[in-house]
């Protein structure tokens, strides 16, 4: 499966984490870029 990130994913780590909803988003990111490392995923 090929994943398509927006600009915006890479810029979430650096948000203001102290609201729980961009604090889950940079926690799902990580998990995403996590599987492409592994080869689950392709990065296009």
């Amino acid at each position: 499966m090929h994943l398509y990130f927006d600009m915006d994913i890479y810029n979430r780590i650096f948000d203001d984490q102290s609201q729980l909803r961009v604090r889950f988003e940079t926690m799902a990111i990580d998990i995403l870029f996590d599987l492409v490392e592994r080869g689950y995923y392709n990065l296009m």
